[in-house]
C-alpha cells in the first residue's frame, strides 16, 4: 500500500507556536490532522517536526507499505532531503540527522508541491486558513496511525 503525506507547516508569531497542517493519505482513507508545537520557529521547522512524528508513527507499519511519498511546499525542505542542498541551520541539522535516520527504513520520494496545488488537495486555501478552520484540525491532534487502514 501507498501512503501520500501533504504538509504545510506555519509560524504564529503571536502565538509563538508552529504549526503544521498533514493530510495523511491512503487509496482506502485520509486523514487532515494538525500538529502544533508550543515554540517559536519556521515553518520548515514545524514540518520536519511533523514529518518526524508521522515517519517514527508509520515505523511499525513499513512491512504493509509499498511507498511513501511526501509532497511540501517548502521547495528547500525538499532539496535538502533530495541532498540537493545543504542544511546549514543549526536548529534544522538535528531534524534533518532524525528525520533522515527515520526514512531510511522506507521506500519514499519527496515531492515540491505549489501552495496552489495544496490549497487543492487539502480542499481549503492553505494561506487563508480562519482560526474556526484551525480549531476543528486542532481539535484532532492526536491520532492512530492504523485508522489509514479502517
Amino acid at each position: 500500500m501507498e501512503v501520500k503525506i501533504y504538509l504545510k507547516g506555519s509560524s504564529i508569531i503571536k502565538d509563538e507556536k508552529m504549526r503544521t497542517i498533514v493530510l495523511l493519505k491512503t487509496d482506502k482513507n485520509e486523514i487532515t490532522r494538525m500538529f502544533e508545537f508550543n515554540k517559536r520557529g519556521s515553518p520548515l521547522e514545524a514540518e520536519y517536526l511533523a514529518l518526524i512524528k508521522i515517519a517514527d508513527g508509520l515505523k511499525n507499519l513499513k512491512n504493509c507499505l509499498t511507498s511513501v511519498k511526501i509532497f511540501s511546499t517548502i521547495e528547500v525542505m525538499v532539496r535538502q532531503i533530495e541532498g540537493r542542498f545543504r542544511v546549514s541551520s543549526k536548529e534544522i541539522i538535528p531534524l534533518y540527522l532524525k528525520l533522515m535516520k527515520s526514512l531510511r527504513d522506507f521506500n519514499y520520494s519527496i515531492h515540491w508541491i505549489s501552495k496552489e496545488e495544496m490549497s487543492k488537495v487539502l480542499r481549503f486555501p492553505v494561506d487563508e486558513i480562519s482560526e474556526e478552520k484551525l480549531r476543528t484540525l486542532l481539535d484532532r491532534v492526536d491520532f492512530d496511525i492504523e485508522d489509514l487502514w479502517v
